[in-house]
């Protein structure tokens, strides 16, 4: 009594629980339509794992490649960091000589005008006559 219990309740429980419809399909058909199917399964699982493998072998290149790109990428923007350096160096040197120059000629004009002892009129002519025409 108690496995004729069981039994019907497993048959009972799959049937009205969780029977999928390859289940199902596999009742209905003949032994040789099984088999068949059963070979197409292994096939399509065959195609499936080589397709795998096949994705497997292609991430590798692409990370190795990706890698290689990174590093690169990174060499570029430091290369490029050390060239803007440069650049910024070479444009504040460039301005540091204009002021000294222009720093010096002021000192060297007033220097010149306090030296000699002028009048307010004569400085202001020396100043014309020093400056740059233009």
């Amino acid at each position: 009594m108690g496995e004729g219990a069981d039994d019907q309740g497993a048959s009972g429980h799959a049937v009205g629980g969780g029977v999928d419809a390859t289940t199902l399909a596999l009742v209905g058909m003949s032994r040789e339509k099984a088999d068949a199917l059963g070979e197409e399964q292994i096939k399509l699982i065959a195609e499936q794992t080589k397709l795998a493998r096949l994705q497997i072998e292609d991430l590798r290149r692409e990370d190795g490649l990706r890698h290689w790109s990174m590093r690169v990428r990174h060499i570029s923007d430091v290369m490029k960091l050390a060239f803007e350096f440069s650049v910024a160096a070479i444009l504040l040197a460039i301005v540091v000589l204009i002021g000294g120059a222009v720093w010096g000629a002021a000192k060297k004009q007033f220097a010149i005008a306090s030296g000699l002892d002028l009048s307010f009129a004569d400085r202001a002519q020396l100043a014309k006559v020093s400056a740059p025409h233009g």
